[in-house]
Formats: C-alpha cells, structure tokens, sequence
C-alpha cells in the first residue's frame, strides 16, 4: 500500500511519500529547494539532517541537495555571458530556490513532481529561460528522481546538474564503497590514477574524493550501522563526488553530470531553444545483519 500526504513542519510544507509494505518513507520539501530531507526504512533514518541548518537562512547542508546550473564552485564565484558577469553561487541557484508542486500520485509507485522555472530573481545569476521538473517515486526502498532539463528561451542554454546527498554514518572508519569509475583524480597533480575497491575514504578534517568516468552505481556499507546504499545513475553523469567532515558523521555521495568552473571553461550541457535532456538516478536502501 502506498500513499502520500501534506504535512507543515516548523516552517515549511512537507510531502511525505510512504510505501506501508515495506516501510519506506522519503520526505521532499518543494520550498526549501526541493529537497530530500529524509529517507527511512522501518523508522531507521538513512538521511543526515541539521536542523538549525535545514530552517536557518544559510544554504542546505543536510538532506539531499539539487545542484543546478552548474557542480561545485565557478572561479570566484562568477562566470560571463554574452560579456556581461554573473555571480553564482556553489552548486548553483535551485538549492536555494522554492519549487512549485505540480502533481502527486499514490498508485502503484507514490510520487511528487515539482518544478523550478526562470524568474527575476534567478536572471540576477543565471540569464537564461528554463524549467525544471523534477519527479519523486517511492517503490519498494527504492527512490527515483526523474528529471527534465528545458530551455525555454530563444538562445543556446549552457547547464551542469547533479546531486548532494548527505548520508548517515557510524564513522569515515567503518564505511566501505564500492565504485564503477575509470579512476580517481589525485588532487595534488591533477592526474587521474587507477584505484582499488572497496574503497576507503582517509580520516582527515575534512575528506574529498573525486571519481572520473563513474559509470551506473556505487554501493556504501556501513559495517556498525548496517545501513547498505546504492546510488545509481543514467549515461549524464561521469562525475562522483565523495566529501565528509570529521567532526560530522554524514558522507556525502554525489553524482555530477560536469566538473566545477564547467560555466567558465564550457558546460557539457547545451541545450538550445526549446530542447530539454532527460535523466535519472535513484537511491536504494537497505539493513545488513
């Protein structure tokens, strides 16, 4: 049985997607940037939520991010179009924006859709005409985000997009991955060597790695939680960021469709007057004994 609901919490309207059978629960905020904000299975929260965060003033940096219309940061924080300079943010305007709801369903899969289009106020960062529309599915423990990348305007559309998911964990210590990448990006050169799984993120302050070429899925496995995560992800995205905080316990899992500064060098994305680009990656979760 599947079902969904509208729910306010401290400061914004929640949609809580449900699937009884197997007792799965995600939970998608339109207004704070269309955001994931929890993702549970039998009551155990997969999902690394701040609250003084998620209902502060400061961008999201808990839930599930939307990076939009580029990945990572532009060359102090700028780009230029047409000669004019833009400012842009980190990870770009739609985690910061609200979204609007279009439609829900609770049939044999529960889903939201929700959509972000070209205004006044994001024109002030990016000058372009587009919408976005973003589709939620809840099926079994698995969530599937099905995107639609439109250029409504009259001139050629550059774009990045991706995903920030922070993730629960015991520790960077007990976490295993296992990643289908050609190789990781060495950040003191700027080569990109070969790697072995699984995967072991090193212990610093704060822990970066970068995958090239990553291709359909990586697996987490958290060996003190149980928790097991599999995100996957269509032919668009290559990239496969991977960041965590010591004094934090979350692990970030991030597929990206272009590397940083992409609006200064050249977005991967191009779309031109009325075309759009389809994707998708989805979120599977699990518990190992």
């Amino acid at each position: 049985m599947n079902m969904i609901k509208e729910c306010k919490s401290k400061k914004f309207k929640e949609y809580v997607l449900e699937d009884l059978n197997t007792g799965t629960r995600a939970v998608i905020v339109p207004e704070r940037g269309g955001i994931l904000s929890s993702f549970s299975l039998n009551s155990k929260e997969f999902i690394y939520f701040d609250e003084e965060n998620f209902y502060g003033d400061d961008r999201p940096r808990c839930g599930m991010p939307i990076l939009f219309p580029c990945c990572g940061r532009t060359e102090e924080e700028k780009y230029t179009v047409s000669g004019k300079e833009y400012p842009m943010p980190i990870h770009g305007i739609a985690h910061t924006s609200a979204w609007s709801v279009k439609e829900f369903k609770s049939e044999e899969k529960t889903s939201i859709t929700i959509e972000l289009a070209s205004n006044e106020e994001s024109k002030k960062y990016y000058p372009f005409d587009f919408k976005v529309t973003f589709t939620y599915e809840l099926q079994g423990n698995k969530l599937t985000l099905n995107q639609i990348y439109k250029n409504e305007g009259q001139v050629p559309m550059p774009f990045g997009f991706g995903f920030h998911p922070y993730f629960n964990i015991s520790g960077l210590e007990n976490v295993e991955l296992q990643v289908n990448a050609k190789g990781a990006l060495n950040f003191m050169t700027g080569a990109v060597e070969p790697f072995e799984n699984p995967v072991k993120m090193p212990i610093m302050p704060e822990s970066h790695g970068l995958f090239m070429g990553a291709e359909k899925k990586i697996i987490s496995r958290d060996k003190v939680l149980g928790n097991q995560i599999q995100v996957e992800f269509d032919d668009h995205y290559g990239i496969m960021m991977l960041w965590s905080l010591r004094e934090k316990n979350f692990l970030c899992i991030e597929p990206w469709n272009d590397m940083p500064n992409a609006l200064n060098t050249g977005a991967k994305n191009l779309l031109n007057p009325g075309e759009e680009l389809k994707s998708t990656m989805s979120i599977t979760i699990g518990i190992e004994n």
